[in-house]
């Protein structure tokens, strides 16, 4: 007969699978109708809506290639791109909209310059890798698009926010994607990619 110590060590490892499983669904779940949410107060530029997934004590990064290279810029507050009016880079943030008719479980669009063509087309969400921000930084300083001074002000930024993402939704009829994380148990926004592809 089975002792009762050895049924519990048994059946332990399986109750904490089950919580574990159970947990990762919810947060699907949760981050999906986050995302919609998100996209809801970006297309009908509500700031205070926008806002609402910023830490101003973490902030975010926007990636852009205005030029050769792919340039990151930190915010801690959304209201810095809405005051940018030129329209260009990062302010093309203030006029885009994310275009997205179904949101769909998925992985980041790879775009073949080859080719012409994404890998996948649509609106994705899901778990993500980081846009590896801190090896941007790490290029540009070593192909001299940015100072020693640039860098070392916004390096920890990068390691840090890098190491917060998880989650990502990504368009690409809009070339845009947005990468969040959990702060403090809320979802955050901590990255803005606008990278056109192929650009260079």
């Amino acid at each position: 007969m089975i002792s009762m110590t050895k049924l519990l060590l048994f059946l332990f490892p399986l109750f904490l699978f089950s919580c574990s499983s159970s947990k990762n669904e919810i947060n699907e779940v949760d981050f999906r109708e986050v995302a919609k949410g998100f996209i809801n107060a970006f297309n009908q530029k509500d700031i205070s809506g926008i806002q609402g997934y910023i830490d101003p004590e973490i902030g975010f990064f926007v990636l852009d290639n205005p030029g050769a290279a792919v340039i990151p810029e930190y915010f801690n507050n959304y209201d810095q791109i809405v005051m940018l009016d030129d329209g260009y880079g990062v302010a093309r943030l203030n006029q885009m909209d994310f275009s997205c008719n179904i949101l769909k479980p998925g992985r980041v669009p790879v775009f073949s310059c080859e080719m012409g063509t994404w890998d996948v087309e649509g609106c994705f969400y899901g778990k993500s890798g980081t846009p590896k921000i801190e090896e941007i930084y790490n290029l540009n300083l070593e192909y001299e698009f940015i100072d020693k001074m640039s860098y070392e002000s916004s390096i920890n930024n990068a390691i840090k926010i890098d190491r917060l993402i998880t989650h990502f939704i990504y368009s690409t009829d809009s070339t845009s994607g947005f990468y969040f994380g959990i702060i403090n148990g809320k979802w955050r926004l901590l990255c803005i990619d606008i990278v056109a592809p192929c650009s260079a």
